[in-house]
Formats: C-alpha cells, sequence, structure tokens
C-alpha cells in the first residue's frame, strides 16, 4: 500500500481519515490531532524518504525526537525484556511443574500395575491350587472309591471342556474355531461388571495402547483388581490419556462404582484383526468426531465471539504466510488483548492484505500470517 503512496505514511494517514469510512478512519483522524503522533510521522516519513539527500537515518531519527523518545524507548526495552524473563521463568516452572506430574503419573500407574499383577497371580495361584486339589480328589475316587463315586467322578472328567483336566484323563481338545471379530455393538449397560469370555486374548478380541483414545460411553474391557477381566463403560475424559470407567452400575452410594485407569490399563474391543489397524482405526474415527465437531461449533460461529476453549492451533486452524482467503470466510483473529475471535473476510485488496469485519461495524487489514485458516 505505502508504495502506491510514494512511501509518504502521512499522505497514506491523511487520505484515510479523508474517506470518514469505518474505524480506521476514524483512528488516522485522531492520531493527526494527536502533535506528538504528528512528529513521529514526520520523522518515519523522512526514514523513508526515497530521496538519499532527504533521507535521514535511525540516529539522526533519535536526535529528532529528543531525549524523552529515547528514554521512554530504553524503558519500554527494559520493560520488554523483563516481560520476556518472566514469562521464560513462568514457562520453565509450568514445565518442570508438568515434568513432576507426569513422574508421579508413571509411579502411580507403575505401583498400580504392580499390585494388580500381585492380584492376578494370587488368583492365578488358588485357581491351580483348585485344580490341582480337584484332581487328586478324582484320582482317589477312581483308585479306591465306591462304584458310584466312580461312575460320578468319571461323569465330571467328561464334563470338562478341553480344560486341565480334561487334558489329564484323556479328552481332548476340540479344535480352535474360526476367528471371528467381536460384536461390540450388542453391548450396552446390561453387560457391565459381566466378565468377558474367558476365550478372548489381548491382541485377538481386544487391544491395549496407551495411544488409544476412548470416546465417553464407550464400552471397554476393564481390568479388576481381584485379576478379572469385565466389560466397563467410559463415563469421563480426564485428558492425559486417562480416563474414568463405570465397572458396576450399584454400589457407589447409588452412582455405580468406577476405577480410574490410563489407556494403557484399557482393552479397547477388537474391530480389526491386528493393533496396527486398530490404531489406524481409532485415529481415523477421532478426526472424524474432530471434523464433525468443528463444522457443529463453526455453525454457531459468530463474528467477534470468542473462539471455542478446546481449538488447538495446527489442529482446528492454523497460520500460515502462505494461506489464501475467499470472501466471506469465516477466519481466527487475534484481538488486542490476545483473546482468539471469529473474523469474516470481506475483501482482498490486492497489496497482500485482508480486509476482514471483526466486530459489527469494525473491519481491519491483515497479511495472510495473521489470519487463522479454519482446517477442513
Amino acid at each position: 500500500m505505502l508504495p502506491s503512496y510514494d512511501w509518504d505514511l502521512k499522505r497514506l494517514i491523511q487520505e484515510t481519515a479523508d474517506s470518514a469510512q469505518g474505524e480506521l478512519a476514524k483512528e488516522c483522524q485522531e492520531a493527526l490531532e494527536e502533535p506528538q503522533i504528528i512528529e513521529l510521522i514526520d520523522v518515519i516519513v523522512q526514514l523513508l524518504d526515497k530521496a538519499p539527500s532527504r533521507r535521514i537515518n535511525s540516529q539522526q531519527a533519535i536526535r529528532i525526537l529528543g531525549p524523552e523518545w529515547a528514554e521512554r524507548a530504553r524503558r519500554e526495552a527494559r520493560v520488554q525484556k523483563s516481560v520476556e524473563q518472566e514469562q521464560r521463568a513462568l514457562e520453565d516452572r509450568t514445565r518442570r511443574e508438568q515434568e513432576k506430574i507426569v513422574e508421579e503419573e508413571k509411579r502411580l500407574r507403575a505401583a498400580q500395575e504392580k499390585e494388580e499383577a500381585r492380584k492376578r497371580k494370587v488368583a492365578e495361584d488358588a485357581a491351580i491350587k483348585a485344580s490341582k486339589a480337584e484332581e487328586q480328589r478324582l484320582r482317589e475316587i477312581l483308585a479306591s472309591g465306591s462304584e458310584t463315586e466312580r461312575n460320578n467322578a468319571l461323569g465330571t472328567v467328561r464334563g470338562q471342556r478341553g480344560g486341565f483336566l480334561g487334558g489329564l484323563f484323556g479328552r481332548k481338545t476340540p479344535p480352535a474355531a474360526p476367528r471371528q471379530m467381536p460384536d461390540s455393538s450388542s453391548l450396552g449397560d446390561d453387560d457391565i461388571a459381566n466378565i468377558v469370555p474367558e476365550s478372548w486374548r489381548e491382541g485377538r478380541e481386544f487391544f491395549c495402547d496407551r495411544q488409544f483414545a476412548f470416546q465417553v460411553d464407550e464400552i471397554v474391557v476393564a481390568f479388576r483388581s481381584d485379576g478379572s477381566r469385565r466389560y466397563g463403560r467410559i463415563i469421563q475424559d480426564n485428558g492425559q490419556g486417562s480416563y474414568d470407567i463405570l465397572v458396576d452400575r450399584f454400589g457407589g452410594e447409588g452412582a455405580g462404582q468406577y476405577r480410574t485407569d490410563f489407556a494403557d490399563r484399557i482393552g479397547k474391543i477388537a474391530t480389526t484383526a491386528s493393533l496396527q489397524d486398530e490404531l489406524a482405526a481409532n485415529y481415523a474415527a477421532l478426526d472424524r468426531d474432530a471434523r464433525f465437531k468443528r463444522a457443529q461449533e463453526m455453525v454457531a460461529a459468530r463474528v467477534g465471539d470468542d473462539v471455542p476453549e478446546s481449538w488447538r492451533s495446527a489442529f482446528d486452524y492454523n497460520f500460515s504466510p502462505t494461506s489464501t482467503f475467499k470472501n466471506s470466510e469465516m477466519v481466527v483473529v487475534a484481538r488486542s488483548d490476545g483473546a482468539l475471535c471469529w473474523g469474516k473476510v470481506q475483501s482482498f485488496t490486492g497489496d497482500g492484505l485482508y480486509e476482514v469485519l471483526v466486530e459489527s461495524g469494525a473491519k481491519r487489514l491483515y497479511f495472510p500470517a495473521s489470519l487463522g485458516k479454519i482446517l477442513a
């Protein structure tokens, strides 16, 4: 824009004020009525003068503005430096605190996993001990029991479904049935706290991985403190990969019983044949949900309103100097207080700037890099 005015900033401001159109014209008129601003504009005009004989350098500009301007600049520089140092210190403190939180979460999770492993081992040992005791009892009956007792014992052995006792007494385990994906769509609240089928195995019917994300109301495999695996339902996403799981609809003073676990301690019921495919399907589902939610929020967007706090740069919108925009396109812009709000593109000025409506009746000029492109 300045080249078209032969780099005469004062003339640009004057003509903008004379146009009496919009907030920008009003601000330009106010600038022309302020003596100190006029003095500053005159110095800038001399700094930009195309004629080398009239153009001044930075030191000459400082001398023209006087010691008061120089001192003010130095004071503002000191304030800016102090603010930047405080910001860096705050970021360092926040980073250290976050690292402590992560380490504590890791410690608690390791302790929880260790305790649950111990309980599972106790349960497994108890089951093996009971199985051995039953084996010994049946052996003794078959060896020295009455005919009725031996017949009952043989009936017990024949009733085993291929497990330890059936194998011990000669029953052949039937061939494994072809693998079928579990039908999680039929699961609901009535299944919560029910034990998942004994045949289910991690890596086949369900997967565990810290990269998984779960949706509220999703039915999952929950690992209970007694070593059992039961159905649960996600009731809250706590962030940082932590979720609250409803594990029993009864108890808990009427609200049911729930536990909190990290993603790698929650079983995602399989919809694909491998962990890699399941992770890819999970990412695709999350992306679809995010796009749908973003589209819904865009329908309700109004110029000047704050952008939802949940929106994140590079995920929901992106600032880039190479972005292009269409007339009436909604964009993300920063207000003077730093808060992000909605804006609507009005026109492209032809010199690399976009005129954007940022509130009722107020338009401002922005470079592309200052406009957030909403991701599709």
